[in-house]
């Protein structure tokens, strides 16, 4: 092999992993974008709400949502993205009483770093500071920190429970109540009314096969992976991928294997999402991983980027809630709209209650 063929291989097989590694920055980018920027044809399905606001779903989720991720029906979502790089968020919440509810906290690579919620902190009514890890002042009386956020930017995905259709109305009042209010309006006690929309925009895969590492690049210069990685972004640079990377000075043969290396991790992610990977499976059901929420933490980079992000976005913890699915019959045969399905739930002897 000629040392020109071995840069390409190196480049290829290295650009392959970059991409798995760092897929959440681009999935997160485009959506923080979209939902951010891009009003939505159906609004209650569709996230549209300024930068540190809340948008509060209405109406139960159902086939025609297509924004990714896999949301459930029986819970109204009460999803934002916040802007921690100005400054902490104080989120306040009412007494909810016996009311199941969860407020999921992640960072920009889809890893949770807390929790808010009936589990997690209690039912009561709660005021919460949320702040970047570089963060450092003093706490308002009777508000309680989070575990710091690991990048500038953060995203909440709020659950509140509903009991059975008729409850609906009676969820969504409560999630009404839901509040994001900047540090600097809740002490000097201001109205804080969210506006901004100031986002940037990924670049289009349609005009620019390079643009999905473009988008990655600047999104981790913008929210700097872990110091634990510095190790993988020092081989990743060896091909032209880190924070801040423009790939003008790229040779053409570069380009083509970045290109054919995003083509082909994009394959391998759909298939590793397809495939249930890092679930226990039983009788055609799989259950997720013990790190699922926490992937990136533990280096299981392939689980964080196709089934904790590509499969949900952002996912939660065993503790908070356990994934089951599957795509497959009793006869190991996938499922088809052709056929009707009997879901079965034999009972449980005395000896395994």
């Amino acid at each position: 092999m000629n040392p020109k063929d071995w840069d390409r291989e190196l480049t290829y097989t290295m650009g392959v992993q970059a991409f798995i590694y760092g897929f959440p920055y681009i999935y997160l980018s485009t959506l923080r974008h979209k939902w951010i920027t891009v009003p939505p044809i159906h609004s209650h399905l569709s996230p549209y709400m300024p930068v540190n606001s809340f948008w509060l779903a209405h109406k139960m989720a159902d086939a025609s949502y297509k924004d990714g991720g896999s949301p459930n029906n029986d819970t109204f979502y009460a999803l934002a993205i916040l802007d921690l790089s100005k400054g902490p968020v104080i989120l306040e919440h009412p007494d909810m009483g016996e009311r199941y509810f969860t407020f999921e906290l992640a960072d920009f690579t889809s890893d949770n770093f807390d929790y808010i919620g009936k589990r997690a902190t209690g039912s009561s009514a709660g005021k919460f500071l949320i702040y970047h890890k570089d963060w450092n002042g003093s706490v308002p009386d009777g508000v309680r920190k989070v575990l710091p956020c690991p990048t500038p930017w953060a995203y909440i995905f709020g659950r509140t429970l509903i009991e059975n259709p008729t409850d609906a109305e009676t969820a969504y009042e409560i999630s009404t109540h839901y509040k994001l209010t900047p540090l600097d309006y809740f002490i000097q006690n201001k109205p804080f009314t969210a506006e901004s929309r100031d986002v940037w925009e990924p670049g289009d895969p349609k005009k620019d096969f390079l643009a999905p590492w473009k988008t990655m690049a600047r999104a981790m210069a913008e929210n700097p992976p872990p110091e634990k990685d510095n190790i993988l972004m020092k081989w990743f640079s060896m091909i032209g991928i880190q924070p801040g990377a423009d790939f003008d000075d790229l040779s053409e043969d570069i380009r083509v294997e970045l290109i054919r290396a995003e083509q082909n991790g994009m394959e391998i992610l759909k298939g590793a999402s397809l495939g249930g990977y890092g679930s226990t499976r039983r009788n055609n059901w799989n259950s997720p991983s013990k790190f699922m929420g926490r992937a990136g933490a533990n280096n299981e980079f392939l689980l964080r980027a196709a089934i904790q992000c590509l499969g949900g976005i952002v996912s939660n913890y065993v503790e908070e809630s356990v994934y089951l699915n599957t795509r497959k019959d009793s006869d190991d045969n996938n499922f088809t709209g052709k056929n009707n399905y009997v879901l079965h739930f034999p009972a449980r002897s005395a000896s395994e209650s």
